[in-house]
Order: C-alpha cells, then sequence, then structure tokens
C-alpha cells in the first residue's frame, strides 16, 4: 500500500488482519520490490504504474498482486491494459469526490471574480489605507458567461452550483446532456464555439492523449480578452508555458489551478503572472471526501478478495 490513508479505513485494514506496507513517494525500483511481496495496492496520482513497473512486479511471485485501487478518481497513472494483461484488477473512487471538487471549483471562480486574494495580500503587506469605493473593484458571477468544458459528474455539480447563482452556461461533452441541460438551461457547444463564448472557462476533462494541451497558444487566443480560466481537471490539459503567455499579455484576465502539468513542480512561468492563484491540488481535500474515497478503495480490495466484481473496476 502506498501513502497514509484516512485513519478510519486505515484502522479497517489493520482490523482485517492485513499486513500493511506504507511507502511515501517510493521510486520505480521501490514500487516493484513493494508490490512483488504484496496481495492489494492503494495508489495515489503520484505512484507510476507502468507496464515495466506491473510485469516485473508479477514475474517476481507469479502474479501475486490482485487489486490496484487507485485513491483517485483519474487513473492515467496507471497502465490500465498492462494491468489488465498480467490480472490485476484497477479501481478508481468515482462520485465520492464529486461535490467537494465542484465547491472547490466555484471558490476559485469567486475569488478570482471578487479579487479575494489580492485583497489580503494588500492588508498583510501594511499597505491598506481604508476603505475607497473603486478599490479592488471585481465582477459578479450573475449574469457572467460560465463555460464547462468536460460535463461529467464535476463539471455538471459546478454548473448546477453556477446556475444558482446567476450565471449563464454552456458546455462542450462527448455526448449531450439533456438532464443537465433541463436543470440549468445550459446549451451545449462544439469546443471552439465554447471558447469563443465564455468569460469564465472552467476545465473537468479526463487524462490521456485527447486532452493533453487542448488548452494551447492557439486555443487560448480563441477565449474573448478578459476571460478567466479554471483548472481542477488534468494539469496536462495546459500548455503552462502558452498560459503564462496569454496572462503576461492581458489577454486572458486571470487564471486558478488546483493541478499542473509536472506535479509537484509548477512552471516558474506561472509564478510571477498577475491575478493568478495557485493551490496546492485541494479539490478533492475535505475530510469526508478523503474518508469516502478511502473506504471507496477498502470496498474495492473486499470485493476482489471474496471474489466478486469490484463496484469500482475501470473497464477496458
Amino acid at each position: 500500500m502506498t501513502q497514509v490513508l484516512e485513519a478510519g479505513a486505515w484502522e479497517q485494514f489493520k482490523a482485517m488482519g492485513w499486513e500493511l506496507n506504507t511507502l511515501i513517494q517510493p521510486s520505480p525500483n521501490a514500487l516493484k520490490d513493494a508490490l512483488a511481496e504484496s496481495d492489494a495496492l492503494v495508489s495515489m496520482l503520484t505512484d507510476r504504474l507502468s507496464a515495466e513497473v506491473l510485469q516485473a512486479a508479477q514475474a517476481a511471485q507469479g502474479g501475486r498482486l490482485k487489486i490496484i485501487a487507485n485513491h483517485a478518481v483519474g487513473y492515467d497513472n496507471i497502465d490500465v491494459q498492462a494491468a489488465h494483461n498480467q490480472g490485476i484488477v484497477v479501481t478508481n473512487t468515482p462520485g465520492v469526490l464529486t461535490q467537494a471538487t465542484a465547491e472547490f471549483a466555484l471558490t476559485l471562480i469567486l475569488n478570482l471574480l471578487r479579487r479575494v486574494s489580492e485583497g489580503e495580500a494588500l492588508l498583510r503587506s501594511g499597505q491598506w489605507q481604508g476603505w475607497e469605493p473603486t478599490q479592488l473593484l471585481g465582477s459578479s458571477l450573475a449574469g457572467k458567461k460560465v463555460g464547462i468544458l468536460g460535463a461529467g459528474r464535476i463539471g455538471q455539480a459546478l454548473g448546477q452550483l453556477v446556475h444558482l447563482l446567476g450565471a449563464e452556461l454552456a458546455y462542450c461533452s462527448r455526448s449531450p446532456q439533456p438532464a443537465f441541460e433541463s436543470q440549468t438551461q445550459a446549451q451545449q457547444m462544439d469546443f471552439q464555439s465554447l471558447l469563443k463564448w465564455s468569460e469564465v472557462l472552467s476545465l473537468h476533462l479526463p487524462g490521456g492523449a485527447d486532452t493533453f494541451h487542448l488548452l494551447n497558444a492557439e486555443t487560448l487566443a480563441m477565449l474573448p480578452k478578459g476571460a478567466i480560466l479554471i483548472n481542477t481537471g488534468r494539469g496536462n490539459s495546459i500548455d503552462e508555458v502558452a498560459l503564462a503567455e496569454a496572462l503576461q499579455s492581458g489577454h486572458l484576465g486571470g487564471a486558478a489551478l488546483d493541478v499542473y502539468e509536472k506535479e509537484p513542480s509548477v512552471h516558474p512561468a506561472l509564478l510571477s503572472c498577475p491575478n493568478t492563484l495557485l493551490l496546492p491540488h485541494l479539490g478533492s481535500a475535505t475530510v469526508s471526501t478523503r474518508r469516502a474515497m478511502a473506504l471507496t478503495c477498502l470496498q474495492n480490495i473486499q470485493a476482489v478478495f471474496a471474489g466478486q466484481p469490484a463496484p469500482n473496476q475501470i473497464p477496458i
């Protein structure tokens, strides 16, 4: 098992008599060695489970590892096809972090629109001279054109929240979402039309080759001047150099990022950009959500050990 699980789930693992091995940010070789002696793995997004790692682990003990329970919704850290070829079930934690991540995305939007972080920095610097009628004027979410890029569970949950606050909604998704449209009056658009329309664009994309650097110099230029960009999805959906240039030039009015292409590294160009909010991957960081994620991992492992289908098995 890698990383430290939420305490309640950890106690349940121990109560079942399971022997636990905790690794923090393991190297590929340490991961291979640990997997060779493991029946199950609870992995984090930072654990890179390549075909080479999985093949080496299974060869060492004749296929002992039965399940990888990824402590996340995304699973682009795992070669799922290679795991399947080695007889390893791969699971994730969908659903349980939807509300927390949607709420966090809304927090980022409101922070940028109302210039919350700028205001706090002004006060802490000792330069605040008192209330002024034109000081740090922001804008309201009501009436804003909010684009949702990737209308899965989280994207739709955010859409419902911003709809309640009076925003106009549009989305781009692989398939129509008629229930979402009915609930929020959102309109479906193609990718380029959504970019040109959105005053606020929130990314909720899966990982993979299809979404790699989907937001680049060319596509960022399609956003209206002054638009703000929010990313709580996958860091590699954005070309960070191109984003920094769009912010420095003033074409974009701001950006709030919770994920990065090469976490935990943040591209240096972003650190000095104006009106940019950079957070350390906090989207699902509530006590109840992390507990639910850990317990979902446990339930998937229990099912596999009982000879039953895992509730959240990732299909090939």
